[in-house]
């Protein structure tokens, strides 16, 4: 019998033989002639690796995983066992694992630029943003020129709020692949979110070119052309958008947008219904209920230019509309709807349910006029036409005509409200409150600029002089009332240097403002604002303030962004995010570390009516947190807003964690 050759002289030439089977994904015979080599050579640990690989191919996970981890038995320090194990793992999503390997291999050899971007990807996947963007760093550092690198910097920044970076690690990634669509994408949303809305027209223009069919980049385009007030621009833009996706939710709410400023109302309405129609889950509860809004005023704008009777004439014209969508039936659309919006606009079978589902979603949002027509059009409809029952018809007439009582009901409700608050204007001028009610009540209406002289009226009214004085522009008043028990939990810190404060949802800036004018009035003095989407007004009223250069607004969501900042750093924390309890939650835990021991955390919309409003849970989710901090705090105020003291640092982040992975998931919204 002839000696065995050598393992390193067998090896060679084995691998000589089977790297033509891999490069020709010829995996069977692959695997045979591997098998035979591992008979012989039943200790190279190259050889299990390459059996791995060939596994992996062929789909049989236990199998790879079974010969990399013999691999790494026999040769403990086989580095790219180890990468190709974290691939695997990678592979089936199992991310805590892919990470421990990819970091093994690291310590074996830590100049390995591929492998750090898989650990940035797999930290990403993890929403470990802040690990994600020191694993691309090393990437970078390692290999400059790596275009994924650099994007999936950006990612990671973007995620933590940090959109300069961002920008900058999305254009050296577009300087490295010049026509890497993705990173166009990324780049536009970035200028976007910092409402930038020329480089983010240039940058989804740039992005269309590459990708045609792109309905991101539409949908954004359309919203973008209605923010420099480009309305038959936008219109095309959303049109593209539409006709590349018709389950656009957010295009024909765009479009309805547009629409409405070209005075086209009619149009748009029916592209304001077709949004909701398609999927309203799509749309958070705030971002619904002003689609709701909107609805309503595009319908109130028709009433006013119908004759008397204006909404008898109104509810024939969009019966007339729905049968023609509906039944294929009648001609003459053309008349009432934009040609090239016809087919876009085009609704199907409308159901009794869904019907009165959305007149109650617009009286919810007092939306009167809506309501009412579209219960008037259903009326005007035969059972057959509707596919049912003659009996089951009457009794729903009787519901919708009960429906209807009940609309004139809250309208004269309303409008007796809206009276008594001018009547209560003209007797008592120096009262607040009445100002700002008709201030939320004109918004709710749609009349945001006759809305913003009355909050003007009652902030000054209430002692925020400067509110007139700055022209701040706010067309709703939720922060007002509380200004009082600010003035007196707040006063200690006025005009003291250095002071911190972080700011969880700013909306137009109504909070942020009062404390630059009031608390934060040394030059040293900052906040941190985050948010999602701050409102348009927020920018501009900052600038209004003269001191815009105090306030760092970080856009983006709470639970990625609070992570990222430092501990035990702000003299005030304001939380007033998302109002599910789980969230309200997540935030308080968040948030606990960053505030100083003797900081305040104060708590938005603690004391809420759940029953009247039962999307405002987060009353639920802070009693939550006050159980696990009650002896590490002092409640300073507890009323519609809580406000707490912090006085010991309590959590350990190992605690915070913990707690953290015990929220229920079910219910999550991110903010």
């Amino acid at each position: 019998m002839q000696p065995k050759p050598d393992l390193q002289a067998a090896f060679k030439q084995f691998y000589d033989q089977i790297r033509t089977y891999l490069e020709q994904k010829l995996f069977n015979e692959a695997g045979i002639l591997c098998q035979q080599f591992l008979l012989q050579y039943p200790n190279s640990a190259e050889a299990h690796q390459i059996s791995g690989i060939i596994a992996q191919n062929q789909g049989d996970f236990q199998g790879a995983l079974n010969a990399y981890q013999k691999a790494l038995e026999i040769r403990p320090d086989f580095t790219t066992a180890y990468i190709n194990l974290g691939n695997l793992y990678t592979q089936q999503k199992n991310w805590h694992d892919a990470i421990f390997t990819y970091q093994t291999a690291l310590r074996l050899s830590p100049s390995l630029p591929s492998v750090y971007l898989q650990l940035g990807k797999a930290f990403s996947h993890l929403n470990r943003w802040q690990e994600a963007a020191i694993a691309y760093e090393h990437a970078i550092q390692l290999k400059a020129n790596l275009p994924e690198s650099h994007l999936g910097l950006g990612l990671a920044l973007a995620q933590q709020g940090q959109w300069q970076r961002a920008i900058s690690a999305y254009e050296k990634c577009l300087k490295f692949q010049p026509n890497y669509a993705a990173a166009y994408q990324k780049l536009g949303d970035a200028w976007f979110k910092l409402q930038r809305w020329e480089s983010a027209i240039s940058a989804y223009q740039t992005l269309l070119k590459l990708r045609p069919k792109s309905v991101w980049a539409y949908q954004h385009l359309g919203k973008l052309w209605i923010h420099q007030q480009q309305w038959d621009q936008a219109v095309l833009a959303c049109q593209k958008a539409i006709e590349l996706n018709p389950d656009s939710a957010w295009s024909y709410s765009n479009l309805a947008d547009a629409l409405v400023e070209k005075q086209e109302f009619t149009a748009a309405t029916l592209a304001y219904l077709k949004a909701v129609q398609i999927q309203p889950s799509r749309f958070q509860p705030g971002v619904l209920n002003t689609i709701y809004r909107n609805l309503g005023n595009a319908i109130r704008q028709q009433l006013q230019v119908y004759p008397e009777p204006q909404l008898e004439q109104l509810t024939e014209q969009y019966y007339y509309i729905f049968k023609s969508y509906i039944f294929q039936s009648g001609s003459g659309l053309e008349k009432l709807v934009p040609a090239n919006l016809i087919n876009p606009l085009k609704f199907s079978f409308i159901t009794v349910k869904s019907y009165l589902e959305l007149a109650d979603s617009l009286t919810k949002t007092s939306q009167f006029e809506a309501a009412t027509l579209l219960c008037q059009v259903l009326l005007k409809f035969q059972p057959d036409q509707l596919e049912i029952r003659t009996e089951i018809w009457m009794e729903v007439q009787a519901e919708i005509q009960t429906r209807l009582s009940q609309l004139i009901q809250n309208q004269a409700v309303f409008k007796q409200q809206l009276e008594t608050y001018y009547d209560k204007i003209k007797r008592y001028p120096n009262e607040p409150t009445a100002y700002q009610a008709i201030g939320n009540f004109l918004t709710d209406q749609g009349r945001e600029q006759e809305a913003i002289s009355y909050h003007q009226k009652s902030l000054l009214l209430q002692g925020w002089s400067l509110s007139k004085t700055r022209h701040y522009q706010f067309t709703r008043d939720w922060f007002s009332p509380n200004m009082p028990i600010w003035q007196e939990h707040l006063a200690n810190l006025a005009n003291r240097a250095n002071i911190q404060v972080l700011e969880i949802g700013s909306f137009q800036g109504m909070s942020t403002c009062w404390l630059l004018d009031h608390i934060l009035t040394h030059p040293t003095a900052r906040i941190t604002c985050i948010d999602p989407y701050f409102k348009p007004e927020f920018t501009p009223n900052l600038v209004r303030t003269g001191v815009p250069d105090k306030v760092m607004p970080l856009i983006g969501y709470s639970q990625d962004i609070l992570g990222t900042l430092d501990p035990e750093t702000y003299d005030l924390i304001y939380i007033d995010g998302c109002h599910l309890a789980s969230v309200a939650l997540q935030d308080a835990l968040l948030s606990w570390p960053l505030a100083k021991v003797e900081g305040l955390i104060i708590f938005d919309d603690y004391n809420v009516l759940e029953q009247d409003n039962p999307e405002q849970t987060a009353k639920f989710g802070i009693d939550q947190f006050l159980q696990l901090v009650e002896t590490e705090i002092k409640i300073l105020s507890q009323d519609y807003q809580l406000i707490i003291q912090k006085q010991s640092p309590g959590f350990t982040p190992a605690e915070i964690a913990h707690h953290l992975s015990q929220i229920p998931q079910d219910d999550q919204l991110r903010w």
